[in-house]
C-alpha cells in the first residue's frame, strides 16, 4: 500500500497529510462549489423560459408552473404531487420541520425556583427516612 499524498492535496475520501504534517480528511469538494457552476434554481429559470404558452406563444412563469401543478393535483393526478413538492422545496426552500428529541411531544415547562426548594426538602426527608429504615432493619443506629 502506498503512502497518501503528502502535499496537502485532496484525494477522494482518503486521509492525506497537510503541508504542516497534520492529518486531514480528503474531501472531494472542500473548497465549495466550483466557480461558474450553476445551482438548481438557475437551471430551473432557464428551463421555464424555454417553455412557451400554447395559446399566446409567450414564455411561461414560475407562477404558471405552480398553477398548472396545483390544477392537476386538484383533479386527482397524483403524479404531480411529488414533482411539485420537490420543485417547491428546491426553489422556495423546505418548510421548517420541528424536531422534538427530548420530551416525546410533551410540553416542557420550566420549574419555579420555590418548587425546587420544596423538592430538595422532601429529598432530604426521604434520604433520612431510608437511612432510618435501613438502620432499623440492620439493628444499627
Amino acid at each position: 500500500m502506498t503512502e497518501p499524498v503528502n502535499s496537502g492535496e485532496k484525494v477522494g475520501n482518503v486521509v492525506v497529510r497537510n503541508p504542516d504534517g497534520t492529518i486531514k480528511s480528503g474531501l472531494l469538494n472542500a473548497s465549495g462549489r466550483p466557480k461558474g457552476s450553476r445551482n438548481f434554481y438557475t437551471d430551473f429559470q432557464e428551463a421555464i423560459k424555454r417553455i412557451k404558452d400554447e395559446k399566446t406563444g409567450e414564455a411561461i412563469t414560475e407562477i404558471d408552473i405552480i398553477a398548472i401543478g396545483m390544477k392537476k393535483m386538484l383533479k386527482g393526478d397524483e403524479r404531480f404531487e411529488g414533482l411539485y413538492k420537490d420543485l417547491l422545496d428546491r426553489v422556495y426552500g423546505r418548510a421548517t420541520q420541528p424536531t422534538d428529541i427530548t420530551s416525546g411531544g410533551e410540553k416542557i415547562t420550566t420549574i419555579d425556583p420555590s418548587h425546587i426548594a420544596i423538592a430538595e426538602k422532601y429529598e432530604e426527608e426521604l434520604k433520612q427516612t431510608i437511612k432510618n429504615k435501613l438502620n432499623e432493619s440492620t439493628g444499627t443506629n
